[in-house]
């Protein structure tokens, strides 16, 4: 505490304020460094993002041709069961 107080105040002055710029300009580049991370991070959650969208539209394509397969082969068998209950009735009536 002696050493300090034997100082000039102009240099005590002078040394408060570089430590208050020193803490400044490190503040300043932590909040960058943390701007640059965050800005990185929504970056990839964006990429992240477009792919799920892109996998899940391929999902709907795909689920969507799944539907239109099984309707059709509903219809076909529909088909075959109503031919089938036609034959019956004509063959039922014809003897």
């Amino acid at each position: 505490m002696d050493a300090v107080e034997g100082l000039p105040p102009e240099l005590l002055r002078f040394l408060v304020y570089l430590l208050s710029g020193g803490f400044i300009v490190t503040g300043s580049a932590l909040i960058g460094v943390l701007i640059f991370m965050a800005k990185g991070v929504l970056g990839r959650l964006r990429s992240i993002e477009g792919a799920a969208n892109d996998q899940f539209r391929t999902f709907g394509q795909q689920l969507s041709s799944v539907r239109d397969m099984i309707t059709q082969d509903l219809h076909k068998h529909d088909v075959r069961i109503t031919r089938l209950e036609e034959w019956r009735r004509t063959r039922d009536g014809d003897d």
